[in-house]
């Protein structure tokens, strides 16, 4: 009986390593795919950032060519405006200079 007994808990010992073998091999495998899982939304977040900054680059860069182009055409306008005038044009900008030198300049 003693034989028997002890026979029979060497079988459950079998028994209850296979199991935590197997819980252990299922408890990889889910570390695994979790692992996958954080991989592929960091990926993803990496990406949707990636695409935002892209965005909000040709924003930018097309605001900036924009604005280039309303202060090449205010320029040309300036340019005209001194063609018509060039006499009243060099008085204004004597005055302008005469009176940043007196404010910059002398105490």
């Amino acid at each position: 009986m003693t034989t028997a007994r002890n026979h029979n808990k060497g079988h459950a010992s079998r028994n209850g390593g296979h199991h935590r073998h197997s819980e252990l091999d299922s408890l990889k495998d889910s570390v695994s795919q979790l692992r996958e899982d954080v991989m592929d939304v960091v990926e993803n977040t990496v990406d949707a950032g990636k695409a935002r900054a892209s965005q909000a680059m040709s924003g930018v860069t097309s605001r900036i060519t924009d604005m280039k182009d309303m202060g090449n055409d205010q320029l040309e306008l300036i340019g005209k405006r001194i063609g018509e005038r060039p006499l009243a044009s060099a008085a204004i900008a004597v005055g302008i200079g005469f009176i940043l030198a007196h404010l910059l300049g002398r105490k």
